[in-house]
């Protein structure tokens, strides 16, 4: 648990300029000094370095009032800004910081503004909260306990006690802190589905961008093809046209020697036509100088002649430069000779390497073409399924994405509850060793209060012989003293009373006849001997308690009477009270008797109501109660029965007033009935009595003696008495003080017990759930390893870049196939030719 190493104070409160230094340890630190000498300040300024905003709880109006205001006698000036530097031990590391002393410190200036500090670096007070509320320090909290807390704590309700207490141990805290953890987390779990809908719409941006991609590929490898099958059309169409030129070129060789002949053909003609020509001249001569001169013959004959030389002089030259020809022709067919005959050797062995090359180039020709058709088919089935594949690489990333989002949320469910039972460890284990306190105290509590109880048991066991024999003895004196002063006077009046005694009972026997003779014919009438007796008449019914005076009054002694069922039973009891020589009594009969008319009951102010309104009775017994109470009406008051009196109608109040009709009335003090049966004494008690008169007289003659004795021992039983009172009383305290403290001790240690039970099935549940997580985080993991597996495949066989890699290798193949062909037909060219 980190503790206050140093505080320094400049310029707070009362604490001057200079700086004060105050250097604690470990342990329990008293501060002391005068009145007005600062020591409350002290705590003033540890909750302003806390970060405490209420200045009403530092005792001041507002921040300025803080600030040192300095002092003209002393010479000081007032103060700029007050400040308050608070060291902490850190060494066991319970405050996130990685240094062994924590410095803390606020400074507040007189417009208000405050500036915390930790290790003199700047910070905000939020982040200095939550670095002490780790600790367990806050200046809200426990940590410090100012003035009049403790009163209030006692005067306080149990639950802000308890609150206080959870405060104190911390579970507040840890409280605040899961529930803020949970809003963070909430918070968290939000921005995660914003993120992950932000995601799904970028992924599925990116899938639209990527099939674009892969059709702009496609349409450009598609493009690609075009322009070859073009060029290859082109090529095609260039070498079809080539053919043609060839035929043509050597159809224009055959017409130029066809055109040859026919103008060697047309020169004979030309030579025959000159011929024909000149035959004809010569004819047309002869014709048409038949019989000319001679001169003219000769002339023609010499032209002739002269042409005929002309023409076998060119001969003859012609001849020469054909001979010169044809000798330079022999010397050039011997050298061409000699040139075929090397040449020949040459192409035989050039035909020997031709046809070598020839069966290599068939060779690369055929691997190639077989390499090429793979790659064609393939590259066409790749093209052929990169719909279906693009489908599954989908599924796929969607699953995978689905797995990322679960194993995301595992692994901050798997965070959340590692550092959940971090906390609930950490808390169990301060438990177990407060149970462990408790337990320990709870066994010495139990201890003492058994051996308090065991002692004022015997205390109080002694104290009530004590006190039993002080009683006996007291009485026993009492008594005595009593009988000794009373003797006389017993004596004296003892005769007297018998005397009186048997008085009262000739009196009561003379006033209870009645009493008797009714208790006899209900004895008869229960053993049968005169049939249709049901009793007395107030036994048969049931009287409201608020009217019982007004009932017992308005009955007028009938309440006692006989009910019976006739007549003749109402003889028979008559005739044996007179046998019997009993008494008179009243009896009524319910059969062959006349009821009063029912009673008009008028309706006014204060009229209760008839009196049988007030009477619970079977149905039977109707014609005894209307014969009774039948004209008696029940009122409020003595006015209004006096005034129903005057109208002719039998009254009664509920005090018990009768007024009759016509005005006469019967009042006074209401008395209950008397049983005199009950108070008329027997002739064995008369006789008791006198013979415990003269015991009692014998007895008290012996007793004077033991008077003495008796005041001794009841003065040695008070002093011990009291010395018991007095141990017992303290006795009492004790065993209420440690009575109560067992109590609050059982009370903690249930509240640990329940505290414990609760973080260990916490723990537990988070531990299964955290199990749980990574059995499913792994089955997760396993399924995407396979998954990434196939999606690699899938993606190098949707890649386009990929496929279009193949097709260009594949039209690599198809251009050095196109080479080799036209290499391998050169070569089956020239090796034709020089086979030729």
């Amino acid at each position: 648990m980190p503790y206050i190493k140093k505080i320094e104070l400049k310029g707070f409160k009362s604490f001057g300029p200079q700086i004060v230094k105050i250097n604690l340890d470990r342990g329990f630190t008293a501060i002391t000094g005068p009145n007005g000498s600062g020591k409350t300040n002290i705590l003033d300024a540890l909750l302003f370095a806390l970060g405490e905003l209420s200045t009403r709880r530092l005792r001041a109006e507002n921040a300025a009032k803080l600030i040192f205001h300095g002092s003209e006698t002393a010479g000081l000036e007032k103060a700029k800004m007050a400040k308050v530097i608070i060291q902490f031990d850190n060494t066991d590391g319970r405050m996130p910081v990685d240094t062994t002393t924590v410095t803390v410190s606020r400074e507040v200036y007189r417009n208000g503004q405050s500036v915390y500090r930790l290790n003199g670096r700047r910070i905000s007070r939020a982040h200095i909260l939550e670095l002490l509320s780790v600790a367990g320090i806050s200046s809200t909290s426990q940590n410090i306990i100012l003035q009049g807390t403790i009163t209030r704590l006692t005067d306080i309700a149990p639950m802000e006690r308890r609150k206080i207490i959870e405060d104190l141990v911390g579970i507040s805290q840890y409280d605040a802190e899961k529930a803020e953890a949970e809003e963070k987390l909430r918070a968290a779990d939000v921005s995660i589905r914003t993120a992950l809908g932000r995601i799904d719409e970028v992924q599925k941006r990116l899938d639209d961008l990527e099939r674009e991609r892969n059709e702009l590929l496609r349409f450009n490898f598609i493009r690609d093809e075009i322009k070859k099958f073009e060029a290859v059309k082109v090529s095609h169409e260039a070498a079809f046209i080539q053919k043609k030129v060839e035929e043509i070129s050597a159809r224009a060789d055959e017409v130029r020697a066809t055109v040859e002949k026919l103008r060697q053909l047309r020169d004979e003609k030309r030579m025959k036509r000159r011929e024909t020509e000149g035959e004809w001249r010569k004819l047309s001569s002869e014709i048409v100088e038949e019989g000319g001169s001679q001169v003219l013959k000769v002339q023609i004959r010499i032209g002739e002649i002269k042409s005929k030389l002309t023409e076998l002089t060119t001969k003859i030259s012609s001849g020469k430069a054909s001979l010169e020809g044809l000798k330079r022709i022999r010397e050039n067919n011997l050298q061409q000779y000699q040139s075929i005959q090397k040449e020949i050797r040459e192409n035989r062995l050039r035909i020997k390497q031709l046809k070598s090359e020839h069966d290599t180039i068939a060779g690369e020709i055929a691997a190639k073409q077989s390499e090429h058709d793979v790659l064609a088919a393939e590259a066409a089935h790749l093209w052929d399924s990169l719909g279906e594949n693009s489908k599954k690489i989908r599924e796929i990333e969607i699953k995978l994405d689905s797995h990322y989002k679960r194993l995301t949320f595992l692994r901050s469910e798997s965070v959340k509850i590692q550092t959940a039972i971090k906390l609930r460890g950490r808390r169990l284990k301060d438990l177990t060793e407060r149970k462990e306190r408790f337990t320990s105290t709870l066994s010495e509590l139990e201890k003492s209060f058994t051996e308090l109880e065991k002692v004022q048991y015997e205390q109080k066991t002694q104290l009530k012989n004590l006190e039993r024999m002080l009683e006996r003895k007291i009485a026993q004196k009492e008594a005595a003293q009593t009988e000794i002063a009373e003797a006389g006077k017993i004596a004296d009046s003892a005769r007297e009373a018998v005397v009186e005694f048997v008085t009262q009972k000739e009196l009561a026997e003379t006033i209870a006849a009645e009493e008797k003779a009714l208790r006899s014919i209900e004895e008869m009438g229960e053993l049968g001997v005169i049939p249709g007796v049901y009793g007395r008449l107030r036994s048969l019914i049931k009287i409201d308690r608020s009217y019982q005076r007004a009932i017992e009054a308005a009955a007028t002694g009938w309440l006692d009477a006989i009910v019976v069922k006739d007549f003749d039973s109402a003889f028979a009891c008559t005739e044996t009270l007179r046998k019997m020589k009993l008494g008179r009594i009243k009896i009524i009969p319910l059969e062959n008797a006349a009821s009063p008319k029912p009673l008009k009951v008028p309706e006014k102010e204060g009229v209760n109501g008839g009196a049988p309104l007030f009477i619970k009775y079977e149905k039977q017994y109707e014609p005894a109660v209307r014969f009774v109470f039948g004209d008696t009406v029940i009122v409020a008051d003595d006015r209004t029965a006096f005034s129903l009196s005057n109208n002719g109608y039998r009254s009664v109040t509920i005090d018990g007033d009768v007024y009759e009709a016509g005005g006469a009335f019967e009042s006074g003090y209401y008395r209950a009935p008397i049983d005199f049966s009950n108070i008329i004494p027997s002739e064995a008690a008369i006789k008791s009595l006198d013979e415990a008169v003269n015991a009692l007289q014998q007895h008290l003659a012996k007793r004077g003696s033991d008077i003495t004795t008796f005041e001794e021992e009841i003065d040695r039983t008070r002093v011990e008495i009291a010395r018991l009172s007095e141990s017992i009383a303290t006795l009492d305290r004790e065993i209420a003080r440690v009575r109560k403290s067992v109590k609050r001790t059982r009370s903690n240690l249930r509240r640990v017990d329940h505290y414990i039970a609760k973080l260990t099935k916490e723990i537990d549940n988070e531990k299964a759930q955290m199990w749980t997580h990574r059995a499913e985080k792994s089955a997760i993991q396993k399924e995407m390893h396979k998954l990434q597996a196939l999606l690699i495949t899938l993606r190098r066989k949707t890649d386009p870049v990929a496929i279009q890699e193949m097709e260009v290798k594949r039209e690599r193949l198809a251009e050095a196939i196109i080479t080799l062909r036209q290499k391998l037909g050169t070569v089956q060219t020239e090796l034709s030719t020089l086979q030729s």
